[in-house]
C-alpha cells in the first residue's frame, strides 16, 4: 500500500510540474505575442530550465512505475509458478545379518520462474518381492476391484509396506536451483526388491492438494 501510495504521489507531483511549466510557457508567450510586459513574478521564471526539471522529474517518474510493475511482476510469479523436477535416487546397503538400510536422496530442481516453497513430504517404501504364488493371486482379487473402480490417476498394487515417514523440511528453492532432501529406512533383508515413493507438497498451494510425485524400484541386497 505504501509504495503504491508513493507512485501516485511522484506521478502526481510530476502532472503538476508539467502543467505549472506549460501554463507560464503560454502565458509568456502570451504576453511575447501582444508586446505586453508580463508580471515580474512570470517574466523571472526560466522556462528552459523549468522544462529540463520538469523532464528529470518525468524520467524518474518513469523509472519508478517501471520499477514498481517489475517488481510486482516479479514478486506474483514468486508465488505463483513453482515447478520442481525431481530425480529420486536409493541405494541399498546390508547393515546385519538380518537388516539392510535404505539411503533415499531427492534431488529437486526448481525448473520454474517462481520460489517454490516445500510443504511436507511422505515418504513410502513397499516390498516387491519375494511373495508366494497364493498370496500373489489373493492380491490380484482385490487389485482387480480396486482398480477398475478407481479414478486416481495412479494405480498401485496392493504391495506390503515396510515403511512410512512423513516430515516439514520447510526449504524454498530459488529458480533454476536444486536442493537434496534425504530419507533413511532399515528394511528385512529378506525383501528382494523394493519400491520407494515419495510425495513433495506445495506449500503455496496446499488448499489444492498440490505437490510433486516421484516412484523408483531397486533390485535387493547384493550378495
Amino acid at each position: 500500500m505504501t509504495g503504491r501510495f508513493l507512485l501516485w504521489a511522484v506521478c502526481g507531483i510530476f502532472a503538476l510540474c508539467l502543467a505549472f511549466a506549460l501554463t507560464v510557457g503560454i502565458v509568456q508567450n502570451a504576453y511575447s505575442w501582444s508586446n505586453a510586459s508580463p508580471p515580474p513574478f512570470i517574466a523571472a521564471i526560466d522556462v528552459w530550465k523549468l522544462g529540463m526539471v520538469t523532464g528529470s522529474a518525468g524520467t524518474a517518474a518513469a523509472l519508478l512505475v517501471t520499477l514498481y510493475i517489475s517488481d510486482r511482476n516479479y514478486r506474483r510469479s514468486r508465488e505463483h509458478i513453482p515447478s520442481l523436477s525431481m530425480e529420486l535416487e536409493v541405494d541399498r546397503t546390508p547393515v546385519s545379518a538380518r537388516y539392510d538400510a535404505v539411503i533415499a536422496a531427492l534431488n529437486a530442481k526448481n525448473t520454474g520462474t517462481g520460489l517454490c516453497r516445500i510443504g511436507q513430504v511422505d515418504w513410502v517404501v513397499t516390498a516387491l518381492a519375494p511373495y508366494g504364488d497364493e498370496t500373489i493371486e489373493e492380491m490380484r482379487k482385490e487389485f482387480s476391484d480396486a482398480a477398475r473402480a478407481s479414478e486416481a490417476p495412479d494405480i498401485v498394487f496392493p504391495w506390503a509396506e515396510l515403511e512410512r515417514a512423513s516430515a516439514t523440511p520447510g526449504n524454498s528453492i530459488e529458480p533454476n536451483e536444486t536442493d537434496q532432501i534425504t530419507c533413511d529406512f532399515i528394511i528385512p533383508a529378506a525383501v528382494t526388491a523394493i519400491a520407494v515413493s515419495v510425495w513433495v507438497a506445495d506449500a503455496s498451494d496446499l488448499q489444492h492438494n498440490a505437490g510433486w510425485y516421484r516412484r523408483v524400484v531397486h533390485i535387493a541386497r547384493e550378495s
